[in-house]
């Protein structure tokens, strides 16, 4: 008997939550209903989304990843913030990619950024002047590494074109005309030794000259160009 009565008031506490559950998921369907228009997402963007996959109607429908994702396949922008405040608002920040140099591959010419992303293929006169200019093949895909060195360096800003040779490494051109050929690897290595050569008090090294560091440290050349004096 103790255990028909037990039976029984475990059954009614359990119909009596599922009642409540079912309520409550009523209640907050009806109130979804007749409330649509405030799950509508609202978008506020610093970036033109006309060029990406249509945008759900409704917040349940956003997917996150995807949206990001579209987002970063645009050549032009380097990363994305994604915040959602609900009930529907989406906000988008994004770090758009800036160029630092013009690359040459020997038929167009590029803009491209720090990381060798190309960040535009039209390229105005003002460019070519304006930026460093650089030519090789595989010249962007290596370009993150040297323009890492030169930032650590006390030449960033004086490089004023660079040329990938061999698909190997790198010779660059100074803005005073001053011609360095780096070894394959250690280029931050090679570019502090750069910097106590030009900065010797004896004047080891004029603008102009051809600085040979492709044996880097154990051996460095110094030439002077015919038209450079001292």
């Amino acid at each position: 008997m103790q255990r028909t009565i037990a039976k029984f008031t475990y059954g009614w506490k359990v119909y009596i939550v599922i009642t409540y559950l079912l309520s409550v998921v009523f209640g907050i369907y009806k109130l979804i209903d007749n409330n649509m228009d405030k799950f509508l997402v609202e978008v506020e963007s610093d970036i033109d989304l006309q060029g990406l996959a249509n945008i759900p109607n409704y917040i349940w429908n956003l997917n996150l990843l995807s949206l990001k994702d579209q987002i970063l396949a645009l050549r032009e922008i380097k990363s994305v913030d994604l915040k959602v405040i609900l009930p529907n608002k989406v906000y988008i920040t994004t770090r758009k990619r800036k160029p630092i140099a013009v690359w040459w591959d020997y038929e167009r010419f590029f803009l491209v950024d720090d990381y060798g992303v190309i960040v535009s293929d039209i390229v105005s006169e003002k460019d070519k002047k304006d930026y460093t200019f650089i030519v090789g093949v595989g010249a962007i895909e290596n370009l993150k590494r040297i323009t890492g060195a030169l930032t650590l360096s006390n030449y960033n800003g004086k490089v004023a074109s660079m040329r990938f040779v061999g698909k190997r490494r790198w010779d660059i051109v100074l803005s005073n005309g001053t011609l360095i050929k780096l070894p394959e690897k250690n280029e931050k290595e090679a570019l502090r030794l750069l910097d106590k050569l030009l900065h010797s008090k004896d004047y080891l090294v004029v603008k102009g000259d051809i600085i040979d560091m492709r044996l880097a440290p154990k051996k460095v050349f110094l030439k002077r160009q015919k038209n450079v004096e001292r």
